[in-house]
């Protein structure tokens, strides 16, 4: 799909897909719609790590790409959940991503 439609759309097109459907996810009203609402998100989202960075290796150049790097990988594994928050709060943006 990538080679069809270019590595930025595809990764555009897979962060829209996994946004809708983790708001759908936070509006389930059955178990059921969100097993299908996960597995929708699930299907968008299994690119989006690779494919962020291969978008990454490509804005940066070699001698930049190992901080590039690095600084993804802190950003990807910086984000805080509340203690024991609801189930429908999962599926909601922080408000880092509502700046975009």
């Amino acid at each position: 799909m990538i080679a069809h439609l270019g590595r930025r759309n595809y990764f555009l097109l897979s962060i829209a897909i996994f946004t809708l459907s983790s708001a759908l996810c936070g509006m389930a009203g059955s178990l059921g719609q969100l097993i299908l609402f996960r597995v929708i998100q699930g299907l968008a989202g299994g690119g989006l790590q690779p494919c962020s960075q291969g978008v990454l290796l490509d804005a940066f150049p070699p001698e930049k790409q190992g901080v590039a790097m690095t600084l993804f990988g802190f950003a990807a594994c910086g984000k805080a959940r509340p203690p024991r928050p609801a189930w429908r709060g999962l599926f909601r943006l922080p408000p880092q991503c509502l700046v975009l």
